[in-house]
């Protein structure tokens, strides 16, 4: 039902009395975060951002459930998992423009969910690439100064040998936080340092 009423959103067909009932008495009905996500995107394209929003924080609710459920295996009976709703959750709410801490909990989700193994189903695979794509578009809105100069976007740069005799600084422009990720390649290694810049 989640699914359908997204895609009738999307068509412009969706049938607003219903969904804003569901989300005011049925949510938790709803079983899994993907569900709940797709609700909110809908409420979203139709521009009920409050509703929108109960339904988003629904979605982290649920998948924090999901995490913490110690008898989880990897995989539901719909062929869900922990880290496809995150991946769905990211793709979803980055598209709707979610507020900034349903992203984050969605992002930290996958990170810790896609070291716990080597292998990816195609519907986890499928939503990490919706959701690569999602965050590729929103990163687009970054503005850093590098250096004293205006950047756009994100930044990648390599440093080789004696370049960073001298400070490189790099200043966030923007009114969210943005992520930073070090890798520093020497003799003994490599080494990453993650960090949130504000």
């Amino acid at each position: 039902m989640a699914y359908a009423l997204y895609v009738l959103a999307r068509a412009g067909r969706a049938p607003v009395g219903d969904l804003k009932y569901l989300t005011d008495t049925k949510l938790d009905d709803f079983g899994s975060p993907l569900a709940r996500a797709q609700v909110a995107a809908a409420l979203s394209m139709l521009g009920d951002r409050d509703r929108a929003d109960t339904a988003f924080a629904s979605a982290i609710e649920k998948l924090g459930e999901d995490v913490e459920d110690t008898n989880r295996g990897f995989w539901r009976a719909d062929y869900g998992s922990v880290l496809r709703d995150a991946s769905a959750i990211l793709a979803l709410a980055t598209d709707a423009k979610a507020k900034p801490e349903i992203l984050r909990t969605a992002m930290s989700a996958i990170e810790v969910e896609r070291a716990r193994t080597r292998y990816a189903s195609t519907q986890e695979m499928s939503w990490m690439v919706l959701a690569a794509r999602a965050v590729i578009e929103q990163s687009k809105t970054i503005a850093l100064d590098v250096g004293g100069s205006v950047h756009n976007g994100t930044l990648n740069r390599m440093f080789r040998d004696g370049a960073l005799e001298q400070d490189v600084r790099v200043t966030n422009k923007g009114d969210q936080p943005v992520r930073m990720l070090l890798v520093n390649m020497g003799a003994k290694g490599v080494k990453n340092t993650v960090e949130r810049a504000p």
